[in-house]
């Protein structure tokens, strides 16, 4: 279900669907007031419910509501492994030209599928499975939401405990302001230079 909100320019935008606010940063939800029937982003009773936009520093010039792209991802290195999430599995599907559809257990690129007697399973250039979607902040801590980029199956974890695998990601803009507003104890302890 989509939610909306008034702008403080006065126009009437979209922030998100259900909890995922896709269209609306954190940082920027004192400037949504909730429209009737829709949830408030600045209710503290529900802060620990919401997945909040990533704050991409090229694009602080856009107004909430008016991200282009507003499933925008950051790609977790390929050291970053969960080994736990393989007892997660999703479905991957799929198609060819003459219309053959497969649908194959995914599993988050932590183990390959069993190969059977038609079908044969093998890495070709294995890339990062995981990607940091979201932010979720649940008693004073801030999480990671990331997912697997095949079936898009979702977890969360320690925002802090993510960081380091995105030291390859190209936008360390994102990176640093990341730790400087959600992680600072990142620098205290030398983590972080």
């Amino acid at each position: 279900m989509g939610e909306y909100g008034l702008r403080n320019d006065g126009c009437e935008v979209k922030i998100g669907t259900c909890e995922n606010m896709y269209y609306l940063r954190y940082s920027d939800r004192h400037m949504i007031r909730p429209l009737e029937g829709n949830l408030d982003p600045n209710d503290d009773s529900i802060l620990k419910e919401l997945r909040w936009r990533l704050p991409f520093p090229d694009e602080d010039h856009i107004k909430p509501g008016e991200y282009p792209d507003y499933n925008r991802d950051a790609a977790l290195c390929g050291e970053f492994t969960s080994p736990d999430n393989a007892n997660d599995p999703g479905i991957l599907q799929l198609h060819s030209k003459t219309g053959l559809l497969v649908n194959i257990t995914c599993y988050h690129g932590e183990k390959l599928p069993e190969n059977t007697k038609d079908v044969k399973f093998f890495w070709n250039g294995k890339k990062p499975a995981y990607v940091l979607k979201h932010l979720k902040f649940i008693d004073g801590e801030t999480f990671g939401v990331y997912s697997c980029t095949e079936c898009r199956r979702e977890w969360r974890r320690p925002l802090k405990d993510l960081i380091p695998f995105m030291i390859r990601y190209e936008d360390q803009e994102l990176v640093k302001r990341l730790i400087e507003w959600y992680c600072p104890d990142m620098f205290k302890k030398g983590m972080v230079k």
